[in-house]
């Protein structure tokens, strides 16, 4: 039997199991007691051995399998949650998900024996605890077998989602998961039938076999889009017997491809409104523009749909990161604790996947830099186990993660002395750093104040590239640190990077866009408004915008496309001023006019100009325009002495 077109579908599902194991194995070193957990990883780990066996990947089964045994034993409280087990069990995940990609890969999936008999060798131990006592023989005893002398026979009944895409491989995987659980005595419809996926979605089937109905019933529940599971006694009328299973999941997996092809079509739609907006201007017609106004609601009630579908939850990211925070401190002799918040707020799924790695690294950051050894902590008065806290919100259009730690936070004599040993700065110009510049280093390709090289610190690639992830999404970090209170890092995110409100801006005869999360203030100034000064890079021009005087930066000369005005030019005339942050950190981007707000959508840009930092992206306005899309993140660093037009 070709069983190539299961394969994706186990390995989506195996993954799944897996990473909700990881984190359920963490939680359970923290409450060993806890039979909730110990049944969730139970469930994880005999649904990836059904899958794998009902697809044949022996070494998978086999090695899921000696897990559940192991998991067993702690559910039948004959074994106590110690650090061997958990670790045994650490180490079976990670191998499984080796086997997993394996799988994935098209190669055979191994290395299992050896693993598989040291969790044999810790369960048959002298450690486990001895078989519970015997019944009193007065007691009656449950029959495990038929009258017949052969395992009682159940009646099952189960219904494969209507909403399924796949329903023939659905039915397929859980008569297969049913086969583990006894023999089947009689199926209905015929498998042929089901995997053809020509059936009424409804499969019965009658089965010999030890397990109590429950547990049937809750292995095939634990299935994917199976519903409405029913499991009693072959030879009792079904309409007197309880139903049992859990309820119908009203979900349905769709392959990304079909989502990045829905939202490209809404992000169209979307370029078309702005066509027909752009025309219904010029035409004296209220019908016309009562349709464009009922079309732009509807349109905007598909946006809103498109880009619900595309969500997902952040904790298919936070899951992960109580495995990293246990595995690291223990490997540096720290006590450490995490706690995540906000795991259940949903952001695209591109803006998810893309955020793994920073997360990982802010959070290792704060094990290996932040949190202090046991002994230091409790000569400064703290407690011995360091807290991490990653906490998720909303906040109007963006999402914010804060990653923090109670830790040692910042020493900036230690990060100047850093720049000056690797090179990045003079020593007049690291001492002239202010606060804000000595955090902007951190964030420098080739920056590390770590002594000494490790697989995780002292390689000076680390924060730069947290930056970089983060800004490619559309987003921001911040850095907000004190000695001896800890660090926090504040990541802005936008729910989706395809499709957002820019604000237009002129500059000379083009026109450009600015993401409005990136925009901290918006305003118009005069010329009086910009006065000379000098900064730690020389002598330049300063904008006051509000309360704060910042440096003036002219986009065209940002950009490189125009050589920007010189000397009292800056000062002549008034400009639109965008406050925003940049490499070198808060400015004041001057820029000839605002030309308005649009919702764009953004497209990518194709080389030469893909490898420009500062653009991002390209969209079209609705008079057919094409204009750049600015990330103000990545606009050049600290202008050179009087490069603004000294004013002296």
């Amino acid at each position: 039997m070709d069983l190539v077109k299961y394969r994706k579908m186990f390995v989506e599902e195996a993954r799944e199991h897996l990473v909700a194991a990881a984190r359920g194995i963490v939680a359970l070193e923290k409450a060993p007691r806890d039979a909730s957990i110990i049944h969730d990883l139970f469930r994880n780990a005999h649904s990836v051995k059904g899958m794998a066996a009902s697809l044949g990947y022996t070494p998978v089964c086999d090695l899921a399998h000696s897990l559940e045994d192991l998991l067993d034993q702690f559910r039948r409280r004959e074994r106590t949650v110690d650090s061997r087990a958990t670790d045994l069990l650490l180490r079976g995940v990670d191998l499984l998900e080796k086997m997993v990609s394996d799988v994935e890969d098209g190669r055979d999936p191994s290395g299992g024996p050896d693993l598989c008999a040291e969790i044999s060798a810790l369960i048959e131990g002298p450690d486990s605890a001895p078989p519970a006592p015997a019944a009193d023989p007065a007691a009656p005893a449950p029959s495990a077998q038929g009258t017949d002398g052969r395992a009682p026979r159940l009646r099952v009944s189960f219904r494969i989602s209507s909403d399924s895409v796949s329903p023939g491989a659905r039915g397929f995987l859980a008569v297969r998961a049913l086969e583990n659980l006894g023999e089947i005595r009689a199926l209905r419809p015929h498998l042929g039938v089901i995997k053809s996926g020509r059936y009424g979605r409804v499969i019965d089937a009658e089965v010999e076999t030890d397990r109590a109905p429950g547990d049937v019933a809750r292995a095939l529940a634990a299935l994917i889009e199976v519903q409405d599971v029913r499991v009693q006694a072959a030879d009792v009328p079904a309409a007197e017997r309880p139903a049992g299973g859990a309820p119908p999941a009203n979900t349905v997996r769709v392959k990304t491809e079909i989502l990045d092809r829905f939202m490209d079509a809404v992000g169209e739609l979307i370029l078309n409104k702005a066509e027909l907006r752009e025309i219904a201007r010029g035409l004296d017609s209220e019908a016309l523009h009562e349709v464009l106004s009922r079309l732009e609601t509807s349109l905007e009630s598909l946006k809103r749909q498109a880009l619900s579908v595309r969500l997902t939850p952040l904790e298919g990211v936070f899951g992960r990161l109580p495995r990293v925070v246990r595995d690291l401190a223990q490997a540096r002799g720290r006590q450490a604790r995490i706690e995540v918040r906000g795991g259940g707020l949903e952001l695209d799924r591109s803006v998810v996947d893309a955020l793994g790695d920073p997360l990982i690294h802010l959070v290792r950051n704060a094990v290996d830099h932040g949190i202090e050894p046991p002994n230091e902590r409790m000569a400064a008065g703290k407690d011995p186990e360091g807290r991490i806290l990653v906490e998720a919100y909303r906040e109007k259009d963006v999402a914010v993660i804060h990653v923090e730690d109670d830790g040692r936070g910042l020493d900036p004599a230690k990060i100047r002395d850093a720049a000056v040993t690797r090179g990045i700065l003079r020593r007049e110009e690291a001492d002239a750093l202010d606060e804000t510049g000595e955090k902007a280093l951190l964030f420098l390709p080739g920056m590390s104040t770590a002594a000494q090289v490790s697989e995780v610190s002292g390689r000076g690639v680390g924060l730069d590239a947290v930056k970089s992830s983060v800004q490619a999404l559309g987003g921001s970090v911040t850095l907000d640190a004190k000695p001896d209170a800890g660090t926090q890092f504040t990541l802005r995110i936008p729910f989706s990077a395809a499709i957002l409100r820019a604000l237009i801006v002129r500059v000379g005869e083009e026109l450009f866009a600015l993401p409005i999360p990136k925009i901290l203030h918006a305003l118009d100034v005069d010329g009086a408004d910009l006065v000379a000064g000098t900064s730690a890079t020389g002598r330049g021009w300063f904008c006051r915008c509000g309360e704060e005087l910042l440096p003036a930066r002219p986009l065209a000369r940002l950009l490189g496309f125009a050589p920007g005005e010189a000397g009292e030019g800056l000062a002549s005339r008034a400009h639109g001023v965008i406050v925003a942050e940049t490499r070198a950190g808060r400015a004041a981007l001057l820029v000839d006019a605002f030309a308005g707000q649009e919702e764009v959508f953004v497209k990518p840009l194709a080389p030469p100009l893909s490898g420009l930092d500062a653009l991002t992206g390209i969209t079209v306005l609705g008079n057919g325009r094409p204009v750049l899309v600015i990330d103000t993140n990545a606009l050049g660093g600290p202008a050179p002495p009087g490069e603004e037009g000294s004013p002296g």
